[in-house]
């Protein structure tokens, strides 16, 4: 921000990009700054369905649309849904309005299921990544900073200038360090979610479980270390979901998308196709409502992995399995 001024420029204008989430709250703004906000800074809290304008095909905020200089900001690591995050999803679904956002994120789906070529580390013929390029094309002459941060919230790696190749940059370091190339599947994959914050709720762990799925076998073991201390940071009332049908659930997805419904639908997923051991301070109770088998003690561990192959995932929540193919087109 101070070199930014530093060059003359006079008129900025920071827009939180929330897309579909809850505005920021003023102590949440003064904390992004480190403190408090700039003397001279405008914040605009972005909101999907107020003060657009539309760019190229889709409506953005218009204080961005209007602007002679746009800086997109933001940490690329794996995405659910985009492969990854930073670059244009800074716009979309960052700033843009609900109706481009929603049919974005409607890609994840196929007949719906799932859509196979949606997920996290998968670029290329990416429906949902390949839109989110389409829709923000307008946005020709674009800046970024963008990096990759730690556990620790340390900043690993950095790149700024010309946006694409910004989050290429970030994306290759992302891949060359945090993915891991398989031949073959196992038949247990034991996983922890690296401690906090990433074992913080069950919310926060749903990349150990979603991650870890794909270095097993399908219909294998997964066990997941999670301490989930602040529950399940869900909705409680939410939770009924895991007793519906996926398809259900889908359908409630497509009619109004829900991050949170989402990492359900995820979840669920999951816990469906494969046999999902969790070790946590959840409730007995509510852990095998979801469908999921509780751990008592980590000694039962040695037992439930005497049979087959057995990876051991010390990270689950940073490391991506994914095929030796898909690596190397990454990097």
């Amino acid at each position: 921000m101070d070199e930014i001024k530093a060059a003359g420029v006079t008129d900025i204008t920071v827009i939180l990009a929330q897309g579909l989430h809850r505005l920021a709250t003023e102590s949440e703004i003064n904390k992004i700054f480190g403190g408090n906000v700039p003397l001279g800074v405008k914040v605009v809290n972005h909101d999907a369905e107020h003060d657009l304008k539309k760019k190229g095909d889709a409506y953005f905020r218009a204080e961005a649309v209007d602007a002679d200089k746009v800086i997109i900001t933001g940490a690329v690591t794996f995405h659910p849904m985009a492969g990854f995050s930073g670059g244009r999803k800074s716009l979309l679904p960052g700033i843009a309005s609900v109706d481009d956002i929603r049919k974005n994120h409607r890609l994840y789906f196929k007949n719906k299921k799932h859509n196979p070529q949606c997920g996290p580390g998968l670029v290329k013929n990416n429906p949902v990544r390949e839109d989110l390029d389409a829709r923000t094309a307008g946005f020709t002459e674009l800046w970024a900073l963008n990096v990759v941060i730690g556990k620790s919230k340390e900043i690993l790696f950095a790149s700024c200038g010309e946006a694409d190749g910004v989050w290429n940059d970030c994306v290759k370091w992302v891949s060359s360090h945090f993915l891991i190339g398989l031949d073959k599947h196992y038949n247990t994959v034991i996983s922890s979610a690296g401690g906090y914050p990433s074992d913080f709720s069950f919310y926060q762990s749903m990349k150990v479980l979603t991650n870890s799925a794909k270095a097993c076998r399908e219909g294998g073991r997964l066990i997941i270390l999670t301490e989930c201390s602040n529950g399940w940071e869900i909705d409680n009332r939410k939770l009924e979901l895991f007793q519906m049908e996926l398809s259900e659930v889908a359908d409630r997805l497509i009619e109004d998308f829900r991050m949170d419904v989402l990492g359900l639908f995820m979840a669920m997923s999951i816990i469906r196709r494969y046999d999902v051991w969790l070790y946590s301070s959840l409730p007995r109770a509510e852990v095998e409502a979801a469908g999921m088998h509780y751990l008592d003690d980590t000694s039962m561990i040695e037992a439930l992995t005497a049979k087959g192959r057995t990876a051991v995932i010390k990270d689950g929540s940073s490391i991506l399995p994914i095929s030796e193919k898909q690596r190397k087109e990454l990097l």
